[in-house]
């Protein structure tokens, strides 16, 4: 299992939000939107895996939507870094695997967007719950198509090129948590992933080639995703961008 994307909650147009990105050095391109859900995206790919920025287009729409990511959006009050998806080709699989590790699983729900040039893409979405989690566990999606033809289409579009501030890929994403080591030790259990070693005081988890680290939260009300960092180790301190109630480490 892989990053696939961290989903940004933005209350202006996604394409407005997109172009505001792009001022930090990144590229970007407009989504799409979500028909049935009343949602509509923009993107920015670090080769597959990306940030979606999400906006509500009909909030009726949203309101009544049986899709937790939806609902979960339809709730929010503030912007901010709401949820991470997990890519996987095994979804009916692992979905028994959730259910056996004692999770409450809700779908698969099908998904679909249009894109601008008239291209529908489609994809399946898996939720998994548990009480006694601090925060919103990831979810994950399966999508219609292989990798490498999703990645040989992405750059035939221009989805994916490169960021003009050099950036290539998504290397953390940032978890504040009141327990470190159990919320690390909890997802590595329940979701079947590689506890990896501490870093500091951050506890990390192998996803691919990116890290999901849990920190300990200095306020008991600042829990789930904190920030994405992109910060390659050098000489140079990391710089931390707040932006639309998310934090980014360039």
């Amino acid at each position: 299992m892989k990053l696939d994307h961290i989903v940004h909650y933005v209350k202006q147009p996604p394409v407005q939000a997109g172009a505001e990105f792009q001022l930090l050095g990144f590229h970007t391109v407009p989504g799409g939107s979500h028909e049935n859900w009343g949602t509509a995206n923009s993107l920015s790919y670090f080769s597959l895996a990306y940030l979606e920025f999400l906006a509500i287009e009909d909030k009726d729409k949203a309101e009544k939507s049986d899709n937790p990511l939806i609902q979960m959006c339809a709730r929010q009050e503030n912007e901010s870094l709401c949820q991470m998806a997990i890519r996987t080709n095994e979804m009916d699989v692992l979905a028994e695997k959730l259910k056996g590790a004692g999770l409450t699983v809700k779908g698969p729900f099908s998904g679909s967007r249009t894109r601008a040039d008239g291209t529908k893409i489609s994809w399946r979405m898996l939720f998994a719950e548990q009480p006694e989690s601090e925060f919103p566990l990831p979810f994950f999606i399966e999508w219609g198509e292989s990798d490498e033809v999703r990645k040989e289409d992405l750059i035939r579009t221009g989805a994916l090129a490169p960021h003009p501030n050099g950036i290539k890929m998504i290397r953390e994403v940032i978890y504040l948590s009141e327990n470190p080591e159990k919320a690390a030790s909890q997802w590595s259990e329940w979701l079947q992933l590689e506890k990896d070693e501490k870093e500091g005081e951050d506890v990390k988890i192998s996803l691919g080639d990116t890290f999901v680290s849990f920190r300990k939260s200095e306020c008991h009300h600042e829990k789930g995703i904190y920030a994405v960092s992109f910060y390659e180790k050098n000489n140079r301190e990391p710089r931390e961008k707040m932006w639309h109630g998310g934090t980014y480490i360039l």
